[in-house]
């Protein structure tokens, strides 16, 4: 008998060292189990104690003790060491969070009362994201060029600049982690449900001193991310006292603890995480200006003030057409049409319950200029029938107000920007739902739920066989059996002399949590195994290919691929397989040119310029050589990887102590730094869209002239 992790996970959710012996004693137990035993224990993030229970710490300690002495007796003394030292690494986890708690509760407001310090919280947001919206439309208003690459750089006031993406994504976090925080301290849960009792109006001295919960909040959210890190992907997190402290840390200091990640933060891992996050969001605003200058789809929306017919038959918003289309194409099946409710709803039903809340926050904070108007606490009874009048059932419009509400594994308040008031109110976070990207919402909210999406899977695998089919090429998929194991492929296409085995996978992208980025590489190393096997078996049983293909292809060189429907590519082989996405796979087939886009304002109208920076295929159709060059090294993966750099940050944990840690970030699209990525002269690419930029201006003006535009 083997180590069982669902006895093990048990036993520790109980502390129920009775539970775990008994196992134990039916298994070998040597350094291996004791190893694996080890990467249970350090996963279980329910053994930490962010917050004090002194009952179960003591038991927690009696179990360490018990579980230490019985695998030195069974595996020897360095099989227990090891799992010492996980034991050590949750405590040094739990120190951080007891420090983070120990400041807040020394803060300027801690001797507040606790729904007055959330108060100044929310209403502190509500400041931020005023000042950081007003820049905005400073710097974007009567721009004739729209700038698709990224977002615009917004001054700091400080000499630099900064991302508006990243200060609105910080806004709801922070918000959401003050919350939470101060819910467990309150006892605020309901059902795991952050409620708040009535709100009092705090003065403008104690929303400044909101500030400080604010900090300890991000705060809280780096240390939380990096002990994620180190307890699933890795690296070190070492201790340093004096006189070893890092130079920059404060005199004061006894203690840092420093986090090392793998490879110094570049491992594969997390470099693949980052780009395949990454080029997910880009894709969504992509479609979202591809929508808006093919169809001027926007113009089509009616809102919300005298309700709405569910989808097709009327569109509450943009945002809503933008994301049923964008999930139909990321699960390849039509959202529309589907009939399963994953958590309760209907995905149809999910988005039109966020697109509400959105029209909601937008018409709401129109009618107030100043920044009181974000901080939104509405009646519940209103919200329902704003749902209810827009096309959900009584009983569906409480599901999707209990799923939108904040809870208390949130990571955000874009998932969840409702948060229930007193007995009879919802706070509206209008911060987070006047940004908010419904595509990757609906898929993070469900993802953090685990639930999956039933039908995504056969669905993706027809589209795909579908794809190729279009292009002209020979394509298969089958079951068969040899030697007792039976073979099921997903898709096999013959192409140019080679056969190209796809095995296709629809999985949730980790959307940057460092524990869902573990297991999904975990999946990817089981598909690669998986896709492997498959390929395996052609080459070993060719009368599977002629039986598919015929004789003509017997023997031709078998390709294994990965084939995600979101976007998440490699370059060359991972596990002795290529991966490759659906978007990044369409794309080649699509056109022989990477394109730059720059769109152009003609009044209400957009056109869009596009210049060709790089040739993927050879010839003028794509073929096979073309295919495998692409997988060695698509373009997609080449440009985001050489947009990546490493930063080096610090915080402070507690007035004694700190931490220090570095993370991927993402530098500034441009065409200059696109050019470079892929090859491309920038100085040539950079002329054509000057160029045509003046063509464009010159076109404006004369239509000005004649009174047409």
């Amino acid at each position: 008998m083997t180590l069982e992790e669902s006895i093990v996970k048990s036993a520790l959710k109980s502390l129920d060292w009775a539970v775990l012996n008994a196992h134990l004693d039916q298994i070998q137990m040597d350094a291996p189990a004791a190893e694996r035993l080890g990467e249970i224990i350090r996963h279980d993030g329910d053994l930490i104690q962010k917050y004090p229970n002194p009952p179960r710490e003591t038991k927690r300690t009696a179990f360490f003790h018990a579980l230490s002495t019985y695998v030195s007796g069974r595996a020897g003394a360095g099989a227990a060491a090891s799992l010492d030292a996980e034991f050590s690494l949750l405590a040094q986890v739990e120190e951080g969070y007891r420090g983070i708690i120990g400041q807040l509760d020394q803060s300027p407001l801690a001797a507040k009362p606790p729904a007055l310090r959330v108060a100044a919280v929310l209403r502190r947001a509500a400041l931020e994201y005023d000042h950081v919206h007003w820049q905005y439309e400073k710097a974007t208003t009567g721009q004739k060029k729209l700038n698709l690459l990224s977002s615009p750089r917004l001054p700091d006031g400080k000499g630099g600049t900064f991302s508006p993406d990243a200060a609105l994504t910080a806004i709801a976090e922070t918000s959401a982690m003050a919350l939470v925080m101060e819910s467990y301290k309150s006892k605020w849960f309901r059902d795991g449900i952050v409620q708040l009792p009535a709100l009092p109006d705090p003065d403008d001295q104690e929303i400044e001193a909101a500030g400080v919960t604010q900090m300890l909040a991000v705060i809280w959210r780096h240390w939380e991310n990096t002990e994620k890190r180190r307890r699933f992907l890795g690296g070190e997190l070492t201790e340093l006292v004096p006189p070893n402290l890092p130079a920059a840390a404060p005199p004061h200091y006894t203690k840092v603890f420093s986090y090392q990640p793998p490879d110094g933060g570049w491992s594969e891992l997390e470099v693949y995480d980052q780009i395949a996050n990454i080029r997910m969001q880009d894709r969504h605003e992509q479609n979202f200006f591809d929508m808006e200058v093919e169809t001027q789809f926007s113009a089509k929306a009616i809102g919300i003030t005298h309700g709405a017919r569910p989808a097709p038959l009327d569109w509450v918003s943009a945002d809503e057409m933008h994301a049923l289309v964008s999930l139909s194409q990321t699960l390849h099946y039509g959202v529309l049409k589907d009939t399963g409710e994953p958590a309760g709803l209907g995905l149809a039903e999910w988005v039109r319950g966020y697109a509400v809340l959105k029209e909601i926050a937008r018409e709401r904070t129109a009618a107030v200029a100043s920044p009181k108007g974000y901080h939104l606490v509405l009646d519940r009874q209103d919200v329902l029938a704003s749902l209810v009048r827009c096309g959900l059932s009584s009983e569906k419009a409480e599901r999707f107000v209990t799923l939108a509400s904040l809870h208390r594994s949130a990571r955000d308040m874009f998932d969840c920007p409702l948060v229930p008031v007193g007995s009879a109110q919802l706070l509206v976070f209008a911060p987070a739902l006047l940004h908010l990207n419904i595509v990757t919402t609906v898929l993070s909210n469900l993802a953090n739920r685990g639930v999956q999406l039933s039908r995504k899977g056969k669905a993706f695998e027809i589209a795909m066989q579908d794809f190729f089919k279009k292009q002209g090429l020979k394509v298969a998929a089958f079951k068969a059996h040899r030697g007792g194991e039976e073979y099921e492929y997903d898709l096999v296409v013959a192409w140019d002399g080679r056969l190209f085995v796809f095995e296709c996978k629809n999985r949730s992208l980790s959307l940057n949590d460092p524990v869902a980025a573990y297991y999904f590489e975990q999946e990817a190393r089981s598909a690669a195994g998986q896709v492997n096997r498959l390929a395996d078996a052609l080459r070993q049983h060719p009368d599977l290919v002629e039986a598919q293909f015929g004789a003509e292809c017997s023997g031709w060189p078998v390709i294994p691929c990965v084939l995600p429907s979101l976007p998440y590519s490699r370059s060359g082989e991972f596990e002795g397989a290529y991966f490759t996405d659906a978007s990044a796979l369409t794309r080649f087939f699509g056109e022989p040119y990477f394109r730059i886009k720059a769109p152009y304002k003609f009044g209400k109208v957009m056109v869009l310029h596009r210049t060709a920076v790089m040739k993927l295929w050879k010839g003028d159709k794509p073929s096979a050589s073309d295919f495998i060059a692409h997988l060695d090294e698509p373009h997609q993966v080449m440009l985001a990887a050489k947009h990546l750099k490493i930063k080096g940050f610090g915080f402070e944990l507690s007035p004694t102590e700190g931490a220090t840690s570095c993370e991927l970030y993402r530098l500034q699209y441009t065409t200059r730094s696109i050019c470079e990525a892929v090859g491309a002269d920038p100085d040539e690419v950079e002329q054509i869209i000057a160029d045509h930029a003046k063509k464009f201006g010159d076109m404006q003006k004369e239509l000005k002239a004649k009174g047409e535009l």
